[in-house]
């Protein structure tokens, strides 16, 4: 699996969880190391952080 279809099924995942998942388990899903988990969340993090607020708002950096 390419980095970029399993940051996606990683994102979806996260998305879609009811409850928290650990890291073990999105891991052995995903067929990585939890080290590798830990980085991809952490990519999806600060691309999907907001930036700025403004009226309840928020811009994202994707909307730059």
């Amino acid at each position: 699996m390419h980095d970029a279809e399993r940051i996606y099924r990683l994102h979806q995942r996260l998305r879609d969880a009811k409850h928290p998942i650990a890291k073990a388990r999105l891991a052995e899903e995903l067929e990585v190391s939890p080290r590798t988990i830990q980085r991809e969340v952490e990519f999806l993090r600060l691309a999907y952080k907001p930036k700025k607020a403004m009226a309840g708002k928020y811009i994202t950096a994707q909307q730059r």
